[in-house]
């Protein structure tokens, strides 16, 4: 049976979430009135930022060291990246669900050819990618003003990126996948990879720029991917052995 002892201890125990967390029903169903038509714009975001002030006040009282704000601001984690830049050829309709088995314990694997969002489903490009927005920083920018603790947000890392875009139709664009993410700062014209940089390091700018609240920028495997495409991240070295 649990003790006091016990239970100080669990405190002592590194708690953290990846960023994603459970949209309140409230803000599922006004996103499914907005792509209806039948809720505005600002419906959506009245909607997303009360989630948004419960949820980080949810995780604060429960005494998280680090918060998010559950990537409520968007229906897929993908967002980060496919709504900052410009230059995928994105489909009118999104089909990309449909026909998904929803029974439990089988695998749902979805059609990544069918019309959708980019990065969410495999889109070709019509000319070379441009970031267009910072929606990380935006996020970022929203959250760090309501937040009394350390803020994190998420980006989406080159791995997953590079698995949904379509090079083999997008080759009068880029060449090769070598092309598409060119790492080197020497590469000719801008690109995703130098545009992702960029905006990586806006957002570190921000932050040292808002000093009240210790911030953190990280995710699973995105800080990594942030460190790797701002052109600071070093292989480590292998474990030395006695």
């Amino acid at each position: 049976m649990p003790t006091a002892n016990t239970r100080e201890d669990l405190r002592q125990l590194r708690v953290d979430q990846v960023g994603g967390l459970c949209a309140p029903s409230h803000l599922r169903q006004v996103f499914a009135q907005y792509k209806t038509g039948k809720a505005s714009q600002q419906e959506l975001d009245r909607a997303k930022d009360e989630a948004i002030r419960h949820v980080i006040a949810k995780q604060e009282s429960i005494g998280f060291p680090i918060l998010t704000d559950g990537e409520l601001r968007r229906r897929n984690f993908q967002e980060s990246f496919s709504e900052s830049v410009a230059g995928f050829d994105v489909a009118a309709e999104d089909k990309s669900m449909e026909g998904v088995s929803e029974t439990p314990l089988v695998r749902a694997e979805q059609n990544f050819s069918a019309p959708g969002p980019a990065i969410k489903t495999r889109r070709r490009v019509v000319e070379r990618l441009r970031l267009v927005r910072n929606v990380p920083l935006q996020e970022y920018a929203f959250s760090s003003r309501i937040a009394k603790s350390p803020l994190k947000v998420t980006v989406l890392s080159p791995d997953r990126i590079s698995q949904r875009f379509d090079w083999q139709r997008s080759t009068s664009i880029y060449a090769d996948m070598d092309a598409f993410w060119p790492m080197s700062s020497r590469s000719r014209g801008r690109s995703s990879a130098s545009s992702w940089r960029r905006a990586a390091v806006t957002f570190r700018s921000m932050r040292r720029a808002t000093p009240p609240t210790p911030t953190r920028f990280h995710s699973n495997g995105c800080a990594r991917a942030a460190r790797i495409l701002s052109g600071t991240w070093r292989a480590p070295s292998p474990p030395t052995t006695r």
